[in-house]
């Protein structure tokens, strides 16, 4: 079985959403121009990041102090984001680390991160990514080893120290090799 999806459809998506946004295309606000981040306002058609849109609608307080408690009550109580340690909380979401179908545990991360975690995972097997209360329980495993091996992945690119960066990649190649053992 093969654990990752066909790179050329990734390949296809990100030119798709380039020809949607424009070529060149970055957020004015933070200068990001990584496509799995950027999306266009459907009121404004101005074009933002993930996070930046985040922080153009500010949360009042109410929502602010919900998404704390939100955020405390899942284990987070002085969230950041897990990859880039952004800490607004306006910008904060839960990512499901082995997708939504075969877990509920999960990581806080921003709008940025969180993206690019969501469009890597979408390049797993299908199988991994259906909901199916079948799944064998190796199965489960293996998607969140995955689901791990991204999050890793993500911090390892976002690492200043290159031994750091080094020892996460050699982490991210185990359980990706673990997770295509268990699926064997």
């Amino acid at each position: 079985m093969i654990l990752l999806g066909d790179l050329s459809q990734r390949a296809l998506r990100h030119e798709k959403k380039w020809q949607r946004l424009g070529d060149g295309v970055s957020c004015p606000k933070c200068g990001n121009s990584d496509i799995r981040c950027l999306r266009k306002d459907g009121h404004t058609g101005l074009i933002f990041c993930e996070s930046c849109r985040k922080k153009e609608k500010p949360l009042n307080q109410a929502q602010a102090n919900r998404r704390q408690s939100h955020l405390a009550e899942n284990g987070f109580p002085n969230a950041v984001c897990a990859i880039c340690a952004e800490n607004d909380v306006s910008t904060l979401e839960l990512h499901h680390l082995a997708g939504k179908a075969n877990s509920s545990i999960f990581a806080p991360v921003c709008g940025n991160c969180h993206a690019i975690l969501s469009d890597s995972q979408i390049d797993l097997t299908a199988d991994l990514m259906r909901p199916d209360p079948e799944r064998r329980p190796l199965q489960l495993q293996a998607a969140f080893e995955l689901g791990l091996a991204i999050l890793m992945g993500a911090w390892a690119l976002a690492e200043e120290n290159p031994t750091t960066s080094i020892v996460l990649g050699m982490i991210v190649l185990a359980l990706i090799g673990w997770a295509a053992w268990n699926m064997s």
